[in-house]
């Protein structure tokens, strides 16, 4: 995975981001982290223990794993602090 920064035009507001691109090299590295929670989640079961809740950053990076798109870190400019959820699909687009 790289760290990219594309400047993006969004509803007429220029918007900096800086963005997450996976390879599919980061699959076998998801694989790991996601093995590592649900042994987790198995373990505390036998306890009698609820399992964790699966982690924001497994599942967001899953997502964009799997669907080819990129994950967005940060961005700074013209667009509101929604930006980071309300744009997703959104760069997704404009950067494909």
């Amino acid at each position: 995975m790289r760290t990219v920064n594309y400047e993006i035009n969004l509803y007429g507001n220029s918007c900096n981001a800086s963005l997450l691109q996976f390879d599919q090299s980061d699959k076998q590295e998801w694989k790991i982290l996601w093995d590592s929670w649900n042994n987790l989640r198995v373990g505390l079961k036998q306890y009698g223990s609820r399992g964790p809740n699966l982690s924001e950053g497994l599942s967001e990076s899953a997502f964009c794993l799997y669907s080819n798109s990129l994950k967005i870190l940060n961005i700074q400019g013209g667009c509101d602090s929604s930006a980071r959820q309300k744009y997703q699909g959104l760069v997704m687009n404009l950067l494909n």
